[in-house]
């Protein structure tokens, strides 16, 4: 199980992936842009947005896999 990480503590790599809390019991799936902002398929998100975030667990395998 994945631990929450805060943004004060270390940032994802640009463009990757992850599960972001952004406060008050939202959750969305976020990547980190080269400005510090965040974008999600439907909008952008200010740096001070998101305050903690996790890598996305991997995927469940296929059959016959």
């Amino acid at each position: 199980m994945n631990k929450w990480i805060s943004v004060k503590e270390r940032l994802p790599e640009v463009g990757e992936d992850v599960l972001a809390y952004l406060g008050e019991g939202i959750f969305g799936i976020c990547w980190l842009l080269k400005d510090g902002y965040w974008e999600t398929r439907d909008s952008f998100l200010y740096p001070d947005d998101v305050t903690h975030w996790q890598p996305l667990p991997e995927p469940p395998k296929e059959e016959g896999e």
